[in-house]
């Protein structure tokens, strides 16, 4: 799993931007320990995309460089919902 591969190199910070699946993804992640890493749950209401999720995030990242992927590579037959 990707993100098992990037905790392994280091980052343990994690923001998961949700928009319609949010309670779904919450259930599966909880708050990280699980995953030895720690989650910050970010809602975007609307504009679907990149750009829009990044701009919601800009208090979590700060300053910070940061890796983006997409959830849906990580589940099984998720495909975006935009």
């Amino acid at each position: 799993m990707e993100s098992e591969a990037i905790r392994d190199a280091g980052i343990t910070d994690f923001g998961i931007v949700w928009g319609t699946r949010g309670e779904e993804i919450k259930a599966a992640v909880g708050d990280g320990s699980a995953f030895g890493i720690r989650v910050t749950y970010i809602h975007q209401q609307d504009a679907p995309g990149p750009g829009p999720r990044v701009k919601v995030s800009e208090p979590f990242l700060k300053d910070d460089t940061f890796v983006m992927f997409w959830g849906n590579n990580l589940i099984k037959d998720a495909s975006p919902r935009w």
